[in-house]
């Protein structure tokens, strides 16, 4: 799914008292509108409904994307490599990392 269709959930690994049946260090990336909470209210997202648009360019959009990585991983202790299984649900993400990366886009013309 392209970045702007998608919207990531995540439960940081230190919140003590999440959504029932969702789990400190939870993260999902789904298409905006179909939370995995199904309406529970849930700790943290990017890309919700909820959130107005900005007007940012792709470049913006793409580093916008490693910042939250950055930001799930340090500050809230996601798993990085859980949270890298996950983003690989987005293209622009999958375009974006290191081409020896499991998941990554293959790069055209090789």
């Amino acid at each position: 799914m392209k970045m702007s269709e998608a919207a990531i959930e995540w439960v940081p690994s230190w919140w003590s008292d999440p959504a029932e049946g969702v789990e400190p260090g939870s993260v999902r990336v789904a298409r905006k509108g179909r939370s995995w909470w199904r309406g529970a209210p849930f700790w943290l997202d990017v890309g919700s409904p909820s959130f107005p648009d900005r007007d940012l360019t792709d470049v913006e959009r793409v580093l916008q994307m490693f910042l939250d990585f950055h930001a799930m991983v340090v500050r809230d202790g996601i798993d990085p490599q859980v949270l890298h299984a996950e983003m690989l649900k987005v293209e622009e993400y999958r375009q974006q990392i290191a081409r020896d990366i499991p998941g990554a886009a293959p790069t055209e013309g090789v």
